[in-house]
């Protein structure tokens, strides 16, 4: 189990670039 990916999904994840 991840429980690193946990503790990032509390954060707000960063603003990914789009892709147009």
């Amino acid at each position: 189990p991840q429980r690193r990916s946990a503790r990032l999904s509390a954060k707000p994840a960063p603003p990914k670039p789009e892709a147009k």
